[in-house]
């Protein structure tokens, strides 16, 4: 099956004039199939089984991979990561892959005590630690306060209302099912990755003040809009969806979801392992 799967195949394109043509294809596999994953899955299985330096570890999620380094100090830090990912990247040519340098980011969690500038190389390019950057849609920073990330939210949050405001009629404002749908579409956004955030957003108002805004927004908003600005009033009315107590409230749920979920897997875990 699996041989059919990778042979025998052609892609068709039109050209100009409405000629349709086909060409073979020799590599790779139709995106969105469902082989596709568990395929790449069995041949990516080798670069986390990479042998590793004391205190590292290997992450992997479809082709994404993550190197994570421990230690007391920068220099041992630099040196372990060094070789950690010359190893990694080696057993990556090995699957007739190469690692794209431009893209490789590297980010130093420290306590109080700000550290030098560190860098890194990717075949043999420089990789220089940054302040902050995006993992699965969370912005991590060095002193993993989130402050970068909620900012990111209530920025992509503000640009979303406005986008979907664009959408709702300027008369008489949105109807039940699309002011639920657009409460729906910002809650969706403030609250993604909340129980990696949580504890930090529960140790901060000034943090809570402009999430709460937005929350507020999506809730009563009319969602009209006139002469290009969004009209915030009270057209929601009775029939609105109710205004929850605030982000801090849907956060909670959502974490206590993911700890329960966790606590699944790991029984699950256990339950195999004895099998």
């Amino acid at each position: 099956m699996i041989d059919n799967y990778l042979s025998n195949r052609c892609i068709e394109y039109t050209i100009d004039g409405g000629k349709v043509e086909t060409k073979s294809v020799t590599s790779g596999v139709p995106q969105g199939s469902i082989l596709g994953p568990l395929l790449w899955n069995i041949g990516y299985v080798y670069v986390p089984e990479t042998g590793l330096e004391q205190g590292c570890r290997i992450l992997c999620y479809a082709d994404d991979t993550l190197i994570l380094v421990t230690s007391d100090n920068t220099r041992d830090i630099v040196n372990k990561a060094n070789l950690q990912t010359d190893l990694v990247i080696n057993r990556i040519r090995r699957l007739g892959l190469r690692v794209s340098a431009p893209k490789t980011e590297m980010i130093i969690f420290y306590g109080r005590k700000s550290e030098r500038e560190i860098v890194i190389r990717v075949d043999g390019e420089p990789i220089v630690a940054r302040d902050s950057l995006k993992y699965f849609g969370i912005m991590l920073d060095s002193r993993m306060t989130f402050k970068t990330h909620f900012k990111y939210v209530e920025d992509k949050t503000t640009k979303i209302v406005r986008a979907l405001g664009k959408l709702m009629p300027n008369i008489r404002g949105p109807g039940e099912k699309k002011r639920r749908l657009f409460a729906n579409a910002v809650m969706s956004v403030l609250t993604y990755g909340a129980p990696v955030w949580y504890d930090e957003l529960i140790s901060s108002k000034r943090i809570q003040v402009p999430l709460n805004r937005m929350i507020r927004i999506g809730f009563e908003s009319d969602l009209s809009v006139q002469n290009g600005f969004i009209r915030s009033g009270d057209a929601f009315g009775k029939s609105a969806a109710p205004l929850p107590d605030g982000i801090l409230k849907e956060a909670s749920i959502l974490k206590t979801k993911g700890l329960e979920e966790k606590r699944r897997l790991v029984r699950g875990g256990k339950e195999g392992n004895k099998d």
